[in-house]
């Protein structure tokens, strides 16, 4: 087992590396990083689809039941399009109901610096960035590497591990907190994915969090209150939205023989 989950890890490692190398080459190359405190444009994020579609397709030459069972995580079109909606409008409802919780409770202020309005190519190009970010990051983490866990180590396993190789990935938190609630949102992602065999409903709770933290932090502080050690306490409102996301999962049945492993039977729980 432990040889297992070495190689396991060495798998992860190896598609880290082709993103970094990829996406941080294109980016380079199409960010001038002239305004860095503003948000990144369509062109800047391309590094995202570029690595997802150049992983993709080593996927497809090296490990070809990989990139099938991610492509059959994308099928039928209609019904992960219905995911990926009802994950986004999900939510934007919770998230607002947070940010009102936060506001009550003096760990949400209003942002008096507003740099420039919110129009509707703002937000046009807001959520063509964030659906490019949430789809590559879903593909990779959700899916090439989930796949390639879960046939090695069985799904339990890949729901803990997965989800902590993605918080780690977040390297450039400061404090426990959000470590803790990038944690609890791969747990929810993976979640999400083996009980609705979709990986539009993990996309859409990515996309739909970052699209609706972007707007709300344009208007409000969010980092009013933090501790050292924790961070941002707002974290703590965070981590209750992505409960009440995974508690009804775990009741949940969910759709039957959402992964088949290479020997042609569900993979066991």
């Amino acid at each position: 087992m432990t040889r297992v989950l070495i190689k396991s890890i060495g798998f992860f490692l190896l598609i880290k590396l082709i993103f970094i190398l990829i996406g941080g080459s294109v980016e380079l190359l199409f960010s001038d990083g002239s305004n860095p405190d503003q948000y990144p444009t369509i062109i800047s994020t391309l590094a995202f689809p570029i690595s997802a579609i150049s992983i993709g397709l080593i996927i497809l030459w090296r490990f070809p039941l990989i990139f099938r069972q991610c492509i059959s995580w994308l099928y039928p079109l209609w019904r992960n399009l219905l995911h990926f909606s009802l994950m986004v409008l999900t939510i934007g409802l919770l998230f607002t109901c947070i940010v009102y919780l936060g506001k009550s409770a003096g760990f949400v202020i209003p942002n008096t610096a507003i740099s420039h309005a919110i129009t509707l190519k703002v937000l046009a190009s807001l959520f063509i960035i964030t659906l490019m970010v949430g789809f590559t990051e879903e593909f990779i983490y959700r899916g090439v590497i989930s796949a390639y866990f879960i046939e090695k180590i069985g799904v339990r396993a890949t729901i803990i591990i997965v989800s902590f190789l993605f918080s780690l990935g977040h390297f450039y938190y400061v404090g426990l907190l959000p470590f803790i609630s990038a944690f609890t949102m791969g747990i929810v992602s993976v979640m999400l994915l083996l009980k609705t065999g979709s990986l539009y409903a993990s996309i859409g709770l990515h996309c739909g969090w970052n699209f609706i933290y972007f707007i709300f932090e344009k208007f409000y502080n969010l980092n009013t209150v933090v501790v050292p050690f924790w961070g941002n306490l707002f974290e703590l409102y965070q981590i209750g939205l992505l409960c009440i996301i995974l508690i009804p999962l775990l009741f949940y049945k969910g759709v039957k023989n959402s992964y088949i492993s290479n020997s042609g039977e569900p993979a066991p729980w």
